[in-house]
């Protein structure tokens, strides 16, 4: 029956499938935020659960990016843009997953494959635009198949445990999250709108160029 279906409703299907596996393989661990539009590869954004951290702290809390793909089988080939992996200088981002879903009811099996993994194992193809890493039969290997669950997600945990500030803020920039660093001087006070230093009108006018 499946087979008849329009190309259009195939691809909503399998991404439903593919988001729902992932999202109950997640929660288990994490506090999983789920984002209506996908512009940065990031089908889910996790947070370690924890209540003392806060993202208006001065040390933003660690957060991960869980990219959900559906395989109909083996055959199928998706493209993980490299934007998504790396940062501006070609180095793996730290707390970036891809999750490969393949196969369906007692036949489903998930793989996960790390920024570092897709770097090292998976072909770039230039010619699809925009430059992608390809992920099809390569990236569906025995090493990156999730035999335990606990194992996979503890992975995932240790990967965002390792995040030093740098890299969790310059995580944060990569993604757009409504995250920024700002100090007193940004905050006017009622009653001192004149007393506002020039250093933080010129900081406020580039975020706000930066956010247009």
């Amino acid at each position: 029956m499946e087979d008849s279906w329009p190309t259009w409703l195939k691809i909503m299907e399998n991404g439903a499938v593919g988001e729902a596996r992932t999202r109950s393989f997640l929660i288990d661990r994490f506090w999983v935020l789920e984002r209506s539009v996908d512009t940065d590869g990031a089908d889910f954004l996790i947070q370690r659960r924890t209540t003392t951290q806060r993202f208006t702290d001065k040390v933003p809390p660690r957060v991960g990016v869980i990219q959900a793909k559906y395989f109909q089988d083996r055959r199928t080939t998706h493209h993980i843009p490299k934007s998504y992996v790396v940062d501006a200088g070609g180095a793996p981002l730290e707390g970036f997953f891809a999750l490969l879903h393949v196969g369906k009811e007692d036949d489903g099996e998930m793989y996960l494959l790390s920024a570092r993994q897709i770097v090292d194992t998976l072909s770039i193809s230039t010619s699809h635009s925009p430059e992608s890493y390809i992920a099809g039969t390569t990236a569906l290997q025995e090493a990156f198949r999730v035999k335990a669950r606990k194992l996979a997600l503890d992975q995932i945990e240790h990967s965002l445990k390792s995040q030093t500030y740098y890299q969790s803020a310059a995580f944060l920039d990569q993604l757009n999250i409504p995250y920024r660093r700002f100090s007193e001087d940004d905050i006017e006070f009622p009653g001192h709108f004149h007393s506002q230093t020039p250093s933080a009108k010129s900081r406020r006018c580039s975020w706000s160029k930066r956010k247009s």
